[in-house]
């Protein structure tokens, strides 16, 4: 789905980013807020500038619902598959005596996290493409581990240059009206696309 690209620009410690208090996926009433931590960083030199902000994304009940859902199914792959590694692993390993039992739990611990990363992290991606097919959420929904959530991905980009460091949000909508309510709402926000 093409999605509308907006820029804004910011400096200094304290940013206000204003969300049209709207849904962010279907322009609804917004009852609730979603918190989304945005963070980029750039080398320059021996020094490493980073900018993080907070954004406090609004929905409706419904999608609030859906973008906690589809948050839970993708931390559910995950966790299942560390849980699977660190069964495995415990009776594959079955301490003989009580000295070795440490043992066996740390590597529990270890194969459970390679195991999530090795193979969760390539099932969750696989769960993503099926349920992209089938459902238009999981579409508009940021791939896998991508940062975002329901209808809006963000992106902190840093540039600057002879000790001075700046930085660019990003962010892209699924719905273009939200995104002509949010160019409105920030002063200096440019729209693209």
């Amino acid at each position: 789905m093409a999605r509308t690209e907006v820029h804004l620009f910011v400096t200094g410690p304290t940013v206000t980013v204003a969300f049209p208090s709207r849904c962010i996926y279907c322009m609804e009433p917004a009852e609730a807020n979603k918190s989304i931590l945005v963070s980029g960083s750039k080398t320059m030199g021996k020094t490493k500038y980073t900018s993080r902000l907070k954004l406090a994304v609004p929905y409706c009940r419904k999608h609030q619902r859906q973008d906690r859902r589809i948050s839970l199914v993708k931390l559910g792959v995950i966790l299942l598959v560390m849980l699977a590694s660190a069964i495995v692993t415990s009776i594959w390993l079955k301490p003989i005596d009580t000295s070795t039992v440490l043992l066996t739990i740390l590597a529990a611990v270890f194969y459970a996290i390679l195991g999530g990363a090795c193979i969760g992290i390539p099932l969750l991606c696989l769960v993503n493409l099926i349920a992209m097919i089938f459902s238009k959420p999981w579409r508009d929904s940021p791939f896998a581990l991508g940062q975002g959530s329901l209808g809006f991905m963000p992106k902190m980009q840093m540039a600057g240059g002879r000790g001075v460091s700046a930085s660019s949000l990003v962010l892209k909508f699924t719905d273009p009206d939200y995104a002509n309510a949010f160019v409105q709402a920030n002063p200096g926000a440019i729209k693209r696309r």
